[in-house]
């Protein structure tokens, strides 16, 4: 019983298991308090855990490619730009902390356009996920009522 479990557990998780292992090593990034080890601002820390997380996105995507479809590859590779973009921005800037630095104007200009940025991008990534989704349900329906209708046909 827990044989099968676990063995229906580890197939279903054959597409993201490179983004399960990286996603372990960002929370344990984040539950290590760097900044005792290094002077680097929370956010540059956030960033270091985002990368972590990206690069496993971009890990899995390239070590996948050939067994997801044209939606599965765009979804993660989305997902990868998304996480290693935010990790950089927040690893290259840390006036993003308040505590670190003075707010200028233009800081918070860039904090504005960052923001509606990654909430456009958000609305993008969302779209895309929902479309795999989407993709995969028709998929597995097709295959379903093939199935069944050839078993009918016996």
């Amino acid at each position: 019983m827990v044989l099968t479990s676990t063995k229906t557990l580890w197939q279903s998780t054959s597409r993201c298991r490179l983004i399960l292992l990286f996603t372990a090593l960002a929370v344990g990034v984040l539950f290590v308090h760097v900044q005792d080890f290094v002077a680097i601002s929370r956010f540059q820390h956030y960033g270091i855990a985002i990368l972590i997380f990206g690069f496993g996105c971009l890990m899995e995507t390239i070590l996948s490619r050939k067994k997801l479809n044209r939606w599965a590859r765009t979804s993660y590779l989305s997902t990868c730009v998304f996480f290693l973009s935010v990790g950089f921005v927040y690893l290259t800037n840390p006036w993003l902390g308040h505590r670190v630095s003075i707010a200028t104007e233009d800081n918070q200009r860039t904090e504005q356009i960052l923001a509606i940025t990654y909430l456009v991008f958000s609305i993008y990534l969302a779209a895309v996920w929902t479309k795999w989704i989407m993709e995969e349900r028709k998929m597995r329906t097709a295959t379903t009522t093939k199935t069944t209708t050839e078993e009918a046909l016996r």
